[in-house]
């Protein structure tokens, strides 16, 4: 497999799907900001999930962006 294969499966084991919005990205773009997505959003911070939720959803919320509020 390669680089952007194994990228996209990791994307659909960790979130059950591939979000709209990453099958958007340029492959190359989705290769180097998945880990980082993953490490702050999915990983343990210092920052609990909860928190980090919330601040998420009011983030969208401000934008108005329907994808977010609803990811």
């Amino acid at each position: 497999m390669g680089e952007y294969e194994d990228t996209i499966k990791d994307i659909e084991e960790s979130l059950g799907i591939v979000p709209g919005f990453m099958k958007a990205l340029p492959k190359e773009a989705l290769i180097q900001d998945w880990p980082l997505f993953k490490r702050y959003t999915l990983e343990e911070t210092d920052i609990p999930a909860k928190y980090r939720e919330l601040m998420s959803l009011a983030v969208a919320a401000n934008l108005k962006c329907p994808y977010c509020q609803l990811f």
